[in-house]
C-alpha cells in the first residue's frame, strides 16, 4: 500500500494478509481533524480520506464507512454524503474495494502489479515506491497544460488508474474488476418550472 503514518503505526501487524503493510499519510496518527482515518476489526478494515457531511457524531470517517457497510454493504457506503475516498478490505472474502463520493472529489488512484496493488490519494507516492516507472501520459499532460487539470480524469503517469466516481473497484485473487455504479439519480432532479419544489429543497438545505 502506498500510505504511511508519521509515527509508523504499521497496520500489517493486525492485517497479516496485507504484504508490506498499510500506512496513512497525515501529520498525526489520530484526532478529529485527521484527514485519513482507519477502522479495523476481524471482518473489515477501512482506510478513509476526507469527510462526510452527515450526522456521524464523534465517529471518524472510517468508522462511519464501516458502520454503513454493516448496514447494507457497498450500496449504503456509496450513498454517504461527503467528500471522501475509501479503501475497504473484506477480510473474510479477501477482497479489496476502492470507492469515492458521488462527485469524485477525493478519488483514489491505484497501480495494479502482477501480484499486488498500490493505492494512494496521489500519483507521487505510487511512483516513489519504485514499482511504477514515471512515464508521463502525453494526453493527460497536454490537458493539464491547457486547462490546468487532467480531463477524464486520467493520471499523469501511465499505468496509474483513478477510481472514477461513477464506479467502484474490486480487487481479489490478483484480478481487478471495475463496476459501473453511479449514485447520481437524475430522476430526483427538480424541474426548473417547479418553483415550490425548489423552495422546499432550499429550506431543507438551510
Amino acid at each position: 500500500m502506498a500510505f504511511s503514518h508519521s509515527d509508523l503505526a504499521v497496520l500489517s501487524q493486525r492485517l497479516p494478509e496485507i504484504h508490506g503493510g498499510w500506512w496513512a499519510l497525515q501529520p498525526s496518527a489520530g484526532g478529529a481533524s485527521a484527514l485519513i482515518t482507519e477502522a479495523v476489526d476481524d471482518e473489515l478494515a477501512v482506510l478513509a480520506f476526507g469527510a462526510t457531511f452527515g450526522k456521524q457524531g464523534s465517529k471518524s470517517l472510517a468508522s462511519a464507512v464501516s458502520a454503513a457497510w454493516r448496514d447494507g454493504g457497498l450500496a449504503v457506503v456509496r450513498a454517504l454524503d461527503g467528500c471522501f475516498g475509501a479503501l475497504l478490505i473484506d477480510r473474510r472474502q479477501r477482497s479489496l474495494y476502492l470507492l469515492s463520493d458521488s462527485i469524485g472529489r477525493r478519488v483514489l488512484r491505484y497501480k495494479l502489479l502482477s501480484d499486488s496493488i498500490l493505492v494512494s490519494t496521489h500519483d507521487l507516492p505510487i511512483v516513489a515506491t519504485g514499482l511504477c516507472p514515471p512515464d508521463f501520459d502525453p494526453v493527460s499532460a497536454v490537458s493539464l497544460l491547457s486547462f490546468g487539470w487532467s480531463i477524464g480524469p486520467t493520471s499523469l503517469v501511465r499505468g496509474i488508474q483513478p477510481c472514477d466516481a461513477n464506479e467502484y473497484v474490486r480487487w481479489s485473487n490478483g484480478e481487478i474488476e471495475r463496476v459501473w455504479d453511479s449514485t447520481i439519480r437524475t430522476g430526483d432532479r427538480l424541474d426548473q418550472s417547479d418553483s415550490g419544489g425548489r423552495l422546499a429543497r432550499v429550506d431543507e438545505m438551510i
